[in-house]
């Protein structure tokens, strides 16, 4: 979520009771609280696993295991409504809610991108049913990826429409490991900013490419799966309406250099934390460590837990998300008499426009337009949230800097002594 890339001044007023930094901003010392902080962070969802793993064991016995595990999918699907929906709509907010400076100064990510991407669907839209499988260019293409040994072919049966779909769907699977890994990062430098948990560059940097390398290995597992699940080639995509799209066709190879990539730099981060412990006495604190092993429960499977792994790992990502996310976006707001009245007001807004972008929407067009015909047509119920996440991604690998003013403000300090918050939904608090 945070990139680390400035540092912050944390030196002490010889006066101050308790210490503020030169701002005049006390130093938080967790989110919201340090309990609140290591459940959100990932404590519940490694709880969720052991217990769901623990269940599973028994599934096919117990007929009471299998009536709950069937019932997590419309839990989860609810769910998203509530904490997933809100956790995307509020990044725009924080990245197109600061003015015109700070999105013509990130011009790529919040202009380039949503256009190149409105473009494509666009255009998969208007053409959907161009032949393009005669083209120079893609045979072209084609043999290219044969002569590197992968699998993967543009347009041999499928029109330009279906094709510019699936192709949006391995970038979404593409980018979403660089997402989840910033986040989690980001979220162990905020920790470790509140502790007092300094690491060297170096110590960065392997941090940062242990978290990485999950996401490698995530994407990588996951497209052998997903090869493995496919027809003629083609992969057929239950959570995005059916869309038809190419197997990558990755080699063995590359399955085995990410696991041993993964297993090195794991065993090389401990080694390190290890190593600064003996060195300057500075443990890391259980909450810093919550994230990390979150993620590697997130996406190193353990076994037949499709409900987890589609369902629940989203929905924890959403939650370890927001808590950061209504900090920053709400540290103006003051108390009123009508502030219970605001923060009703704000989350039913919030839950709508959720609902709204991902659904209700999407579904209307699909029906106004006569593409909910077939079931895998269904091209706005897929493009509106694929489109959102992508863009999403790239949205937050803006936002959330640790020089930017908003971020400490927000999430890294306090208010000001005169500034009157209170707690409550989406409103700053004065309490660490």
């Amino acid at each position: 979520m945070i990139v680390e890339n400035s540092s912050v001044a944390l030196s002490p007023s010889e006066n101050a009771t308790p210490n503020l930094n030169p701002t005049g901003l006390q130093k938080r010392t967790s989110v919201w609280d340090p309990l609140t902080d290591f459940w959100t962070l990932g404590g519940q969802s490694v709880l969720f696993l052991v217990l769901t793993k623990s269940a599973s064991l028994f599934r096919n016995d117990l007929p009471v295991f299998q009536m709950r595990f069937f019932q997590l999918v419309p839990l989860f699907s609810m769910l998203a409504i509530v904490c997933n929906h809100p956790h995307f709509l509020i990044s725009y907010r924080l990245g197109y809610g600061r003015g015109f400076k700070f999105v013509r100064a990130n011009w790529f990510s919040l202009i380039i991108v949503p256009l190149v991407l409105i473009a494509a669907y666009a255009t998969a839209y208007f053409f959907y049913d161009t032949d393009f499988s005669d083209s120079k260019l893609i045979a072209s293409l084609n043999h290219s990826f044969e002569s590197l040994g992968l699998g993967f072919r543009l347009g041999p049966s499928v029109p330009l429409g279906s094709e510019i779909m699936g192709l949006s769907i391995w970038l979404m699977y593409l980018t979403v490991g660089w997402h989840y890994s910033k986040q989690v990062y980001g979220c162990m430098m905020v920790q470790a900013f509140y502790r007092g948990y300094t690491l060297g560059h170096m110590q960065k940097l392997l941090l940062k490419w242990s978290i990485l390398s999950v996401g490698i290995f995530q994407f990588i597992s996951m497209t052998r799966a997903m090869d493995a699940a496919s027809q003629d080639g083609r992969i057929h995509d239950l959570r995005f309406q059916n869309f038809s799209f190419s197997e990558l066709g990755l080699p063995d190879w590359l399955l085995s250099l990410s696991t041993w990539l993964m297993v090195t730099l794991a065993t090389a981060t401990v080694t390190m934390m290890v190593w600064h412990y003996q060195k300057t006495k500075q443990r890391p604190s259980v909450v810093f460590l919550t994230p990390w092993i979150a993620f590697y429960a997130w996406w190193v499977p353990i076994g037949e837990l499709p409900e987890f792994y589609l369902l629940m790992v989203p929905f924890f990502h959403s939650l370890q998300y927001l808590p950061s996310a209504i900090r920053v976006q709400n540290r103006k707001l003051v108390t009123s008499k009508w502030h219970s009245v605001q923060v009703s007001i704000r989350t039913i807004t919030l839950l709508l426009l959720g609902f709204a972008a991902f659904e209700l929407v999407p579904s209307i067009l699909d029906k106004e337009l006569s593409t909910d015909i077939s079931p895998a047509a269904w091209f706005f119920a897929a493009a509106f949230p694929i489109f959102i996440n992508i863009h999403h991604f790239f949205i937050d690998s803006v936002v959330w800097k640790f020089h930017d003013s908003d971020v400490q403000k927000g999430l890294l300090y306090k208010g000001t002594a005169n500034e009157n918050t209170t707690n409550g939904l989406f409103v700053a608090t004065q309490s660490s």
